[in-house]
């Protein structure tokens, strides 16, 4: 005989397995979140008639069940303007400042963190427009004082001779309308040039406007040479062969034709009787011209290495106001640069500078070029007056390479 099946048994084990296996999938299917980056909290926005109500504080409470918080804050009759969600157990109300000695205390009796944040309201809102329309008073007096000084001249500088002659060429030039303040579009360097010019003793005189400065640069007429103090002689200065000879005081020691050397005695500070006895001792006065000879080498090749312009251009400025410096882009490479400085409204530096890009080349040149050359570089920066002789002594040194001697000869003040 069989045994009688226990159904009741055998369905409970059926729904065992079947619970079991459903577990197994649910957790096979557990979802786990993705590790996600915090937001940014954001700033709670303020209703506009609450933010009107009066002086207002943001306040950042953490702690867990915030809800509880909340109707704690509102059986307590503190009235919360907004409520925003930071974090799971971070949040920030804006209460009215009258509640926030309450709210404070009853976040420390539940045990809940809070810091302020910030402060805002009319009597905050009315400093930051009062700090504002201080700002915008002083750019509007920066810029008043921009428009009154920019176009006018800020200074007047003249170099090239001594303090007297300088405030008498001050003076001559503010009779004629060039002085400080006066507009710069109105001056004209040939006619600032020419009164200058008209003071006495000035021989050559040039003219520069940089932004708003007016640069003069004068070199006074060739006037009689006085001995410096302690001495009673004026010596030469150069190796030379005497050409002129004007004594104003003291005894002449050289003549026309004479050739004399350097620190030679040329006006002696004595008066002499026509016996030759000495009269007295006086101070020597005058001046003497001689004619001047001067001799440079250079050793040239006919091959050589020359730096040249490929015509490429790039301007860059710096500005510079009150220690605050922008520079301007800087290339990179090989340039040769030219710089030149202004100011803008009387106050701001500007740095201009012009970059020129340059290439490398061999050049050659035959031996006419190489001497016009080297006599061209005998003759930079000369300084002199009358004409100059030129004469020119070559060498040949073997493989391109010359021995270039110049010889210049000129007329000038030895004394």
């Amino acid at each position: 005989m069989r045994p009688k099946r226990n159904n009741r048994s055998d369905d409970k084990n059926t729904g065992n397995r079947k619970r079991d296996k459903k577990a197994d999938m649910s957790q096979k299917r557990a979802y786990v979140p993705a590790k996600t980056r915090p937001e940014k909290p954001q700033k709670p926005r303020v209703p506009v008639r609450f933010a009107l109500a009066g002086t207002k504080i943001v306040i950042e409470i953490e702690g867990f069940n915030q809800p509880r918080l909340l109707s704690e804050l509102g059986k307590n009759n503190v009235k919360i303007g907004r409520v925003t969600k930071i974090s799971p157990k971070t949040m920030r109300i804006i209460i009215e400042e009258k509640y926030s000695a309450n709210c404070f205390a009853i976040c420390r009796r539940m045990c809940y963190n809070y810091t302020e944040v910030e402060r805002f309201g009319a009597k905050y809102a009315f400093a930051a427009a009062l700090k504002r329309v201080g700002f915008a008073v002083a750019a509007i007096l920066i810029a008043a004082a921009g428009v009154t000084f920019s176009g006018r001249l800020n200074a007047i500088e003249v170099t090239g001779t001594d303090e007297a002659r300088r405030a008498a060429i001050a003076a001559y030039l503010a009779d004629g309308g060039v002085k400080r303040w006066c507009k710069t579009s109105s001056l004209n360097a040939d006619s600032v040039r020419d009164l200058v010019l008209g003071v006495d003793g000035v021989a050559e005189c040039s003219v520069e406007l940089r932004g708003t400065s007016l640069i003069v640069t004068v070199r006074d007429k060739d006037v009689p040479t006085a001995s410096p103090d302690g001495k009673k002689s004026i010596e030469s200065g150069y190796d030379a062969i005497v050409t002129r000879v004007v004594a104003l005081g003291g005894t002449a020691k050289v003549k026309p034709g004479d050739t004399v050397k350097k620190g030679q005695t040329l006006i002696e500070g004595a008066l002499y009787r026509t016996d030759g006895e000495l009269l007295r001792e006086t101070d020597a006065v005058g001046t003497v011209y001689g004619r001047v000879t001067e001799t440079r080498k250079f050793t040239v090749t006919e091959t050589r290495v020359k730096v040249a312009r490929t015509g490429k251009k790039l301007r860059s400025t710096e500005l510079g106001f009150f220690g605050l410096r922008w520079r301007g882009k800087i290339p990179a490479g090989t340039y040769e640069v030219t710089e030149t400085h202004s100011l803008l409204c009387g106050f701001i530096a500007v740095r201009s500078r012009l970059y020129e890009e340059t290439t490398v080349e061999t050049v050659s040149s035959d031996a006419d070029e190489l001497i016009r050359e080297c006599e061209d570089s005998a003759l930079a920066g000369y300084f002199g007056s009358g004409e100059i002789t030129v004469k020119t002594h070559v060498v040949a040194l073997g493989g391109g390479a010359y021995e270039i001697t110049v010889y210049t000869e000129n007329e000038r003040i030895i004394s």
